[in-house]
């Protein structure tokens, strides 16, 4: 779906574009994805063992032959009829452009992932650029090759990669455009799956704290740890012994929401991280 509507939007515009897909060594929908790519003049390439979607990107940045990449992840799917048009016209604005992240409506209210993405990742262009480099999606990213082998340059396969991306950018003074340009998020986590994920995205967090990687300038979770130190309250209200994290992950798990208990197991597992 998402390769054909490319091509269509590929089909209308002057400017030579490729476009490349990499299976990422799995298992559903390879031939369908393969015959797609044929059947449009794209160029397919698989894995031979799960790299990741940081070194599949890299590996697609290096069979590249221009100097700007777009990036769109196979679970997404643009909003607009002129998507790839937008990201042209703007193509001299900045090194790195975000489009943003749009969710559908018509779901079950106890999906915990979309009620995130709705709550806190669906902002207008606007709102993003308010804090360019909290609202970095790369799903959805248009940005200079050259940028792009600067700042992404390890093969990190981590869960939560672009919190750490967006301090890059800024540690580099890299210039973002954020534009209404949004994709679909189709991908869709079960609770359970998408809180382990949290988990482990959150104690590379911390290592990543420890390792003055990243500050609290974009992230409220270190924020809010940072003051509950400051006040010694951290491992009082977070201690593993009130097993109040159980309780929180069964409610997340069978309603979805609310939002600020995600925010409160996050930030248990940020402070029992070690």
């Amino acid at each position: 779906m998402l390769l054909d509507l490319l091509a269509k939007q590929i089909a209308q515009l002057e400017e030579t574009i490729e476009v490349l897909v990499c299976d990422d060594f799995s298992t559903h929908y390879v031939d369908k994805n393969r015959e797609a790519c044929e059947r449009n003049g794209f160029s397919f390439f698989e894995n031979t063992s799960n790299l990741g979607s940081i070194s599949t990107r890299i590996k697609l940045a290096k069979k590249s032959s221009f100097n700007w990449l777009l990036f769109v992840d196979s679970d997404m799917i643009p909003v607009h009829n002129k998507y790839l048009l937008n990201y042209i016209s703007n193509i001299k604005s900045a090194s790195v452009i975000f489009g943003g992240y749009r969710y559908k409506k018509d779901y079950r209210k106890t999906q915990l992932r979309k009620n995130y993405g709705i709550s806190r990742e669906e902002k207008s262009a606007k709102k993003r650029s308010q804090k360019p480099f909290k609202y970095v999606f790369s799903g959805n990213m248009l940005i200079e090759k050259e940028i792009f082998t600067q700042i992404i340059n390890d093969p990190s396969n981590c869960y939560g990669y672009d919190l750490l991306l967006g301090e890059r950018f800024n540690n580099n003074k890299v210039k973002l455009l954020h534009i209404d340009n949004g994709t679909f998020h189709l991908g869709i986590e079960d609770n359970i799956s998408y809180l382990n994920n949290q988990v482990n995205g959150v104690k590379l967090l911390r290592t990543w704290f420890e390792n003055d990687e990243i500050n609290s300038d974009h992230n409220n979770l270190i924020k809010a740890y940072k003051v509950l130190e400051k006040m010694c309250l951290s491992k009082i209200l977070f201690s593993p012994t009130l097993k109040l994290h159980v309780i929180i992950r069964k409610i997340l798990i069978k309603f979805g929401r609310p939002i600020v208990l995600l925010d409160w197991f996050k930030l248990y597992h940020f402070v029992n991280a070690k």
